[in-house]
């Protein structure tokens, strides 16, 4: 039996700026590997990738999100900063959908 695939988006802090985000972030991604019930996808951005790159193993892969936000949405958020934020949401669905997972922590 293949153990269900299961993404955590690790994309939404500035690793030493963002205080308990980041200590409950790693904290609970250390709590779930050691339970080993499940697969895991984490998704990490360039800031957060030093602190779970270590983590990698059969049970676990890193997967680093980069993708370009199109410069059409990038001049519209000049008029508004949701534009380029609802951007990245829809590539960051796109790019766990890649990955295969079968639930995501966002």
């Amino acid at each position: 039996m293949t153990l269900p695939r299961v993404g955590i988006n690790l994309t939404q802090f500035v690793p030493g700026k963002s205080g308990g985000v980041q200590s409950y972030a790693e904290n609970l991604v250390r709590q779930l590997l050691r339970e080993g019930s499940f697969r895991y996808v984490l998704f990490v951005n360039h800031d957060t990738r030093s602190l779970f790159e270590g983590y990698a193993s059969a049970t676990c892969e890193i997967a680093l999100v980069d993708f370009p936000i199109p410069r059409l949405y990038s001049v519209a958020g000049r008029l508004t900063k949701r534009i380029p934020f609802w951007a990245y949401c829809r590539g960051l669905r796109d790019f766990m959908e890649a990955r295969h997972v079968d639930l995501r922590i966002v």
